[in-house]
């Protein structure tokens, strides 16, 4: 018994070890151009035994998704949760400092550009049928749930629109932030309809804009 015990926690302390390595190769060089070749050298062991515990580079990145996905949500609670309780200012103005102490922040952290080209990779379809499921099942749908409820607050307080639900709101605050900034991420200064100096800007002001729009008419 204390053999098997053994055996299991080495198989676990290599799949880890895998993992450290294969993220800092995927966060350096980008999802498309990491090679599993790399990654074997970098872990120090031969490809044929990473695919022991990965079946390929997709299967490896996913596993690196998750585990980013997993610490973007445990910041975005610790932000999120004392300010559903925080009553001294209005909830458009705590959304506003929400979005920017998490979605915000993102844009230059090199695990956000693997994330960006991965789920370029995943809008294919590459995608596992079942990879929305695992994925909603691993990270969970927390985060969604408080921001709804601190939109709620909003429409309570009279500082955020009525005329949407809540869920509508902060899908289309969230999804607009992210889709543009992994654009900005992937291409930056090659988007054709942008000027060099604008490209740093842009998320800023798009964010402005969409808080505009969260606002309840005066």
């Amino acid at each position: 018994m204390a053999k098997a015990q053994r055996m299991v926690y080495q198989t676990e302390e290599t799949r880890q070890h895998i993992l450290a390595c294969a993220e800092k190769i995927f966060t350096e060089r980008g999802f498309f151009d990491a090679q599993m070749k790399d990654i074997a050298e970098s872990v120090g062991m031969s490809r044929h035994t990473i695919y022991r515990y990965y079946q390929d580079k997709f299967d490896l990145g996913f596993a690196i998704l998750e585990s980013v996905l997993l610490r973007w949500r445990d910041q975005n609670l610790s932000v999120i949760r004392p300010l559903l309780s925080d009553r001294t200012t209005d909830a458009l103005s705590r959304v506003d400092r929400l979005i920017r102490s998490t979605i915000m922040v993102r844009q230059e952290d090199a695990q956000f550009r693997f994330v960006a080209q991965f789920d370029t990779f995943v809008s294919s379809d590459r995608a596992p049928v079942n990879f929305r499921e695992h994925l909603e099942e691993s990270i969970g749908l927390e985060v969604f749930v408080l921001m709804e409820e601190l939109v709620r607050q909003g429409q309570a307080d009279g500082s955020i629109r009525t005329d949407k639900s809540a869920r509508l709101l902060i899908l289309v605050l969230t999804e607009s932030l992210v889709a543009l900034q992994h654009r900005l991420v992937l291409r930056g200064n090659q988007i054709i309809q942008l000027e060099s100096d604008e490209v740093e800007h842009l998320a800023e002001e798009s964010l402005d804009m969409l808080i505009s729009g969260l606002a309840a008419k005066q």
